[in-house]
């Protein structure tokens, strides 16, 4: 019976086609096009067909004939064609992920005749696939699919969407409410659904996404759709990753337009011929708003360069420079030009400053920024007046004060001449004391005085290089300073180690020893039996190293860091003006050196220093 051959619901109808056929039988091919025909098989399957009928004319009658041809493969492999243009024709015309995973879902589901597609996307930060969209059959609504599904995350192996991100791998499960990795169970049971297909989303070994469909047959294993939604995926992942690079760009161009914008220079980026390609907001602003220069004015398509040149036409300095500059910049003769330049409105005076440098691309092309510099030219010149006011009060105060200085000491000096002469006409034991008085008060303003000129020389007087014998120096002003003394019981100890000759100011060498040395005199230590003053000089091609040690009072470690301090004093005991110390920092490090001090109470007090030789 032919009948056995054709599935249930369509074998009343074939009896009534049959039955008109033979009234009027005519040759045809059925099922290859138009209504689509189905075998059943005997396991009760159905299957598409292509039938062939004809009718044959014989001395018994009519005779038919016909074929009946098995067309699975063949509309499975039009099927595949048909999901291969589909997903091809939605990645060229798709603009977002959002509306490639809405399309692509719901082809690929209706394609393949299954009810459930679904798209989850890999987080990278957290390592996890999230839920991203879902496509339904009318059979099962889209909100029960998200309700289950948001919220959701999977890490590699995890659930089925994890196990093809792991495997790589296209998965097909008959059923899968058999499986026991699978957390979605409940849902599966309740909604009906069995067969599952997963397929990862990827470009080389890099896994963007995972996209399932479900069924609610259970569908035996297809390798070539596994293989096709395998191939699909790549497909899919290219788009994904491309939609992201370009996002990124999109976002990374938003952000830098957005500080270029932000910022107050102007900046305009030209080509090779001059054309101005991009400004920012700052560069327009300043065009359209001041009545200047066509350097100024010139706005995108228009040529720089040719500007600069028709400015250069008047005689316009600062457009020949920047046009020369900007030329060898883009000509790699340097790599940066720049320029300060006044460009004055009507009603202020203002200042600029232009920075040309390459811009690295495809084709030559530079950035030109321009910056108003108008607050710091201002600045700027309130501070040279200021200097030079200040130079000319320090210079008429030096001088005063040289000057007064200068003429106090004749007055001083007669005074201690009075001082002496009373001393050797007299016997009278108390004028001799107020005479001896008078003495030291009129000494220690002298040499106060003697302070503030050595000071104001060192500041004032260019420094005068000769050839220097530390050896001499330093044994006059032993005698000198010796005979002027009060105490005795002193032991100098002089070291020069000299091989090359030392060149150095004179003078202001011997105002640092002579308070050195004067100092390790006047805080000698009483309790001591021998006042050791050991002084050593040792000379090189570069500098020289001097030490000057003493076994005096010392001086306590909390004063250590302040004794070169202006007026600092670290007792009242012994009579000082607190400059001594002061003016020896100053004068050495004129002469390009530096000292430090390492004391210590009641043993004594160590200075060294270095000063520069001066020949080299």
């Amino acid at each position: 019976d032919l009948e056995i051959l054709l599935p249930e619901q369509v074998r009343v109808r074939h009896s009534d086609h049959f039955t008109k056929y033979q009234t009027s039988p005519v040759n045809r091919s059925m099922g290859s096009s138009g209504m689509p025909l189905f075998g059943r098989k005997k396991d009760g399957s159905e299957f598409p067909t292509e039938i062939s009928l004809n009718s044959i004319d014989t001395e018994d009658g009519l005779l038919f004939l016909s074929t009946i041809r098995d067309i699975s493969e063949r509309k499975k492999t039009e099927q595949r064609f048909n999901i291969e243009y589909a997903t091809g024709k939605i990645l060229n015309q798709a603009n977002s992920i959002e509306e490639l995973a809405a399309k692509m879902l719901k082809v690929i589901g209706e394609s393949l005749k299954w009810n459930v597609a679904a798209l989850w996307m890999v987080d990278e930060k957290v390592e996890k696939l999230f839920y991203v969209d879902s496509w339904h059959s009318s059979s099962l609504t889209k909100a029960d699919f998200d309700q289950v599904s948001h919220g959701l995350s999977f890490s590699s192996g995890v659930g089925l969407p994890g196990r093809a991100w792991e495997s790589r791998e296209p998965i097909w499960i008959d059923d899968v409410t058999l499986e026991s990795n699978f957390h979605r169970l409940p849902f599966v049971n309740k909604s009906g659904l069995q067969s599952a297909l997963v397929f990862p989303i990827q470009v080389d070994e890099k896994v963007v996404g995972v996209m399932e469909v479900y069924s609610y047959k259970i569908n035996a294993e297809d390798k070539p759709i596994m293989e096709m939604l395998n191939s699909i995926g790549r497909q899919i992942s290219q788009f994904i990753l491309r939609k992201q690079a370009e996002n990124e760009l999109l976002q990374s161009e938003i952000f830098n337009r957005g500080v270029l914008n932000s910022l107050t220079s102007h900046i305009a980026v030209i080509d090779s011929s001059g054309v101005i390609l991009a400004v920012n907001e700052s560069w327009k602003r300043f065009g359209n708003e001041n009545e200047v220069t066509e350097m100024h004015r010139a706005g995108i398509g228009s040529n720089y360069l040719k500007a600069c040149q028709e400015a250069s036409k008047t005689d316009d300095m600062v457009a020949i420079d920047a046009l020369n500059g900007i030329m060898d910049v883009l000509d790699d003769k340097r790599p940066i030009f720049y320029q300060e330049y006044p460009c004055h409105s009507h009603d202020r005076c203002r200042w600029f400053s232009m920075r040309v440098t390459k811009f690295e691309g495809s084709e030559p092309m530079v950035v030109i920024s321009r910056l108003d510099i108008t607050e710091r030219k201002l600045a700027e010149s309130k501070l040279i007046r200021n200097n030079a006011e200040l130079l000319k009060t320090n210079s008429e105060l030096d001088h005063f004060v040289y000057s007064t200085s200068h003429d106090l000491r004749s007055p001083l000096t007669a005074v201690l001449g009075l001082t002496q002469f009373i001393e050797e006409e007299t016997n009278e034991p108390d004028t001799l004391e107020h005479a001896k008085m008078i003495r030291s008060r009129i000494k220690r303003l002298d040499d106060f005085v003697k302070n503030i000129l050595d000071y104001s020389r060192n500041n004032r007087l260019d420094i005068k290089t000769e050839l220097i014998n530390f050896e001499v120096l330093i044994n006059q002003l032993i005698n000198n300073l010796s005979n002027k003394s009060e105490k005795s019981n002193f032991d100098f100890r002089v070291n020069v180690d000299s091989d090359v000759p030392f060149y150095s100011d004179g003078e202001r060498l011997r105002t640092i020893f002579e308070n050195l040395i004067g100092n390790a005199i006047k805080y000698c230590n009483p309790n001591q039996s021998k006042n050791l003053i050991s002084i050593s000089v040792k000379t090189s091609i570069k500098q020289a190293e001097i030490v000057i040690e003493d076994n005096g009072i010392g001086i306590a470690e909390e004063h250590q860091d302040n004794v070169f301090d202006i007026f600092y004093r670290i007792s009242g005991l012994v009579p000082g003006s607190g400059l001594g110390l002061y003016l020896v920092k100053e004068t050495i490090e004129k002469l390009e050196g530096s000292i430090k001090v390492k004391s210590t109470i009641g043993e004594g007090t160590i200075f060294s220093f270095t000063i520069k030789n001066l020949a080299i």
